[in-house]
């Protein structure tokens, strides 16, 4: 709503969100390369996204709808859509770049020596695509018209702690 509702909002939403995956994996697989227990990665990836989500509420709620445009930004498109993109990659990059990180180190943290890849990477990715489908029809359906945005941003950051408590947990007890 801050940008407009554009198809070139969409596209640079999409965009960002696209982006911060790509440099988000990017690490993510170098950093489960070398790390020794890529399990506590990931639960550092879910306390980064305890910080992010409500960063990314503050921004957009507090903070860039208050920044002043320039006048000259409204008469040319390509100065608008400038300031939208860096508006989108302030609001949106940390999180997409955690959420990217996030399959990798998942993947690693899955692996064992004596597990066929095939099977770890198909099953790893079943549940990264059915936890997409399931949560984003929950949010959407239920908990967005149910508690409303604010309400579904601090539940949302409320799994990731819980995410990042369970795998703590779980990788101290050697799990």
């Amino acid at each position: 709503l801050l940008m407009g509702a554009t198809v070139f909002t969409f596209s640079i939403i999409l965009a960002v969100f696209l982006i911060g995956l790509g440099i988000g994996s990017s690490v993510g697989s170098y950093a489960a390369r070398y790390m020794g227990r890529p399990a506590r990665g990931l639960a550092w990836c879910q306390v980064g996204l305890v910080a992010t989500i409500p960063l990314a509420a503050f921004m957009i709620n507090r903070e860039i709808p208050f920044w002043e445009i320039n006048p000259v930004f409204f008469g040319d498109i390509l100065l608008r859509y400038q300031h939208d993109l860096l508006r989108g990659l302030i609001a949106m990059l940390p999180a997409t770049v955690l959420w990217g990180a996030s399959f990798p180190l998942a993947l690693a943290a899955a692996s064992h020596d004596a597990d066929a890849p095939d099977r770890v990477v198909g099953d790893t990715y079943a549940a990264n695509t059915l936890g997409a489908i399931v949560g984003a029809m929950v949010f959407g359906m239920v908990l967005l018209p149910w508690l409303g945005t604010h309400g579904s941003q601090q539940y949302l950051t409320l799994l990731a702690g819980l995410a990042a408590f369970f795998m703590f947990a779980m990788d101290s007890s050697g799990y």
